[in-house]
């Protein structure tokens, strides 16, 4: 670990892409490029379904960049793409970057797209592509279904998923963060291709306590809610205290958590009492 000097470099549909970076780099001696610009969730209906509004954003302009980056001796490329690339369902297992793409969105087929074209210049002119394609990130001001999901906990809405059973892999953003740094750097990342994700996958139920513990309801407000809404299937509620009694354990057990352990607790300690029977 440890930090790195980085130059943050911000490019629209029909700026000059070269003297963007040039004004972004000035003096400085720069490794490599982390892209992680792109045309995502859009709140216009019609634009968000545009192949070539996406084609430009995520296409075009990712090429641009990486092409001013070579011309200016920068060769390591760090594009960060999207788990979508391989579609919407796993099946029973996990990705594994020999998984074949399959992608379904717009978005994501934009995204595959703009690897094949990096690939290109991998070998045509000698761009050392590192392909990150990381799930749903996680962590302060997570954006679009996480967001939405967060307002629903907030607002005390009853959320009807305790029959949902489905496992999906998640990644920290700090976690991410680090990984790209690496990536920047690191000799053996030179044309693999990433899928950061967390060590446990998490069904929606798990990610809703999680998430709700993040938003400010109380603990006590926060399990009722959760054992009311999701009482034909319900989850594992473990509390987390810093220094718990005896009479605070019980307490904790009447509002219907399951155990209560001492802060501090690793995270995989506390998926595997999640998930202990």
């Amino acid at each position: 670990a440890g930090s790195v000097p980085c130059v943050p470099l911000s490019v629209r549909v029909d700026d000059p892409v070269a003297d963007r970076l040039d004004a972004a780099v000035k003096d400085r001696v720069v490794d490599a490029v982390v892209h992680l610009a792109a045309r995502v969730h859009r709140a216009d209906a019609h634009a968000s379904h545009d192949p070539e509004a996406y084609r430009r954003d995520n296409v075009k302009l990712t090429v641009q960049v990486a092409q001013a980056a070579l011309e200016r001796g920068i060769r390591r490329f760090v594009f960060v793409s999207s788990i979508g690339v391989f579609g919407q369902s796993s099946g029973t297992g996990a990705f594994t970057p020999e998984t074949l793409p399959h992608p379904q969105s717009t978005y994501a087929k934009s995204k595959l797209e703009a690897e094949a074209a990096l690939g290109e210049l991998a070998r045509e002119r000698g761009l050392e592509l590192v392909i990150v394609r990381p799930p749903l990130v996680y962590g302060a001001g997570a954006p679009c279904n996480l967001k939405k999901l967060a307002a629903a906990i907030d607002k005390g809405l009853p959320l009807p998923l305790g029959a949902v059973r489905n496992r999906r892999s998640l990644a920290n953003v700090e976690d991410l963060a680090e990984l790209l740094r690496i990536a920047a750097r690191h000799l053996a990342a030179l044309g693999r291709i990433l899928l950061p994700a967390d060590e446990t996958p998490v069904s929606t139920p798990d990610l809703i306590l999680r998430d709700g513990q993040y938003h400010g309801k109380s603990t006590e407000s926060a399990v009722r809610k959760i054992a009311e809404t999701l009482s034909e299937f319900p989850p594992r509620v473990v509390i987390l205290a810093a220094d718990p009694t005896p009479s605070g354990e019980q307490e904790f057990l009447d509002w219907g958590a399951h155990s209560c352990v001492a802060k501090p607790i690793g995270y995989g300690q506390l998926m595997a009492l999640l998930q202990d029977p």
